[in-house]
């Protein structure tokens, strides 16, 4: 298991790490490609903090290769957290690879830095509604990255802003393989319908044949 370097900044999140975990184990991992290599490119856009860092690495990574960890934001005091938090993985003993830079996502296409292809894609609650067009171009860019068999995963704080993304994703040719509600999603206080990955999707290029849309319904 990967463990971070140093505490989360706020004491929920281990236990929402703890909700997604559960429900990218249960709603994710059974998608993924059998013929994957053991050298894997995880990809977190929009990561900020980047507290999946070790959950995703845990999930997504083959046991035997290793694994390039990109995370790319805008942010640079958010970056600089994710860094010191996740750079003990970088030691010789860890497989896991953590790279954490200040790019904008939208010139994906143009960044040298960025591995490719990408085995996973990953963005933690989307933000579609801060510019429907920017989102858009965002998953188009995460999509044309992806490995053939590979996936691409969004979560959402909003019931309609969840909505619009599958829609938007969904006109870039993106399969739909499943969405599900949280059921431990934590509300947010502050704002009123909104609570910490109320809804995960997870997409595919070419699903695998015999693969069936999974819609959970909520509980």
């Amino acid at each position: 298991m990967h463990l971070p370097n140093r505490p989360f900044s706020y004491r929920e999140t281990p236990e929402d790490l703890a909700a997604l975990r559960s429900l990218l184990e249960n709603h994710a991992i059974p998608f993924l490609g059998k013929n994957l290599p053991s050298q894997r490119h995880i990809l977190n856009l929009a990561c900020g903090r980047s507290d999946e860092t070790g959950l995703l690495a845990d999930l997504f990574a083959d046991p035997f290769g290793e694994t390039q960890f990109t995370g790319i934001d805008i942010r640079a005091a958010e970056l600089d957290e994710a860094s010191a938090r996740w750079s003990a993985q970088n030691q010789s003993s860890s497989k896991l690879r953590a790279n954490f830079l200040n790019l904008d996502a939208s010139k994906l296409p143009l960044l040298k830095e960025i591995p490719s292809p990408t085995h996973l894609a990953f963005f933690r609650h989307q933000n579609f509604w801060n510019g429907p067009q920017l989102w858009t171009s965002l998953f188009d860019h995460a999509l044309h990255q992806l490995d053939p068999e590979g996936l691409l995963i969004i979560t959402s704080y909003f019931d309609k802003e969840h909505l619009l993304a599958l829609s938007a994703m969904e006109s870039l040719g993106a399969h739909l393989l499943t969405t599900v509600r949280n059921p431990q999603s934590r509300p947010v206080i502050q704002t009123e319908g909104k609570s910490v990955d109320r809804h995960l999707a997870v997409f595919a290029l070419n699903p695998r044949p015999g693969t069936q849309r999974i819609i959970v319904p909520s509980r």
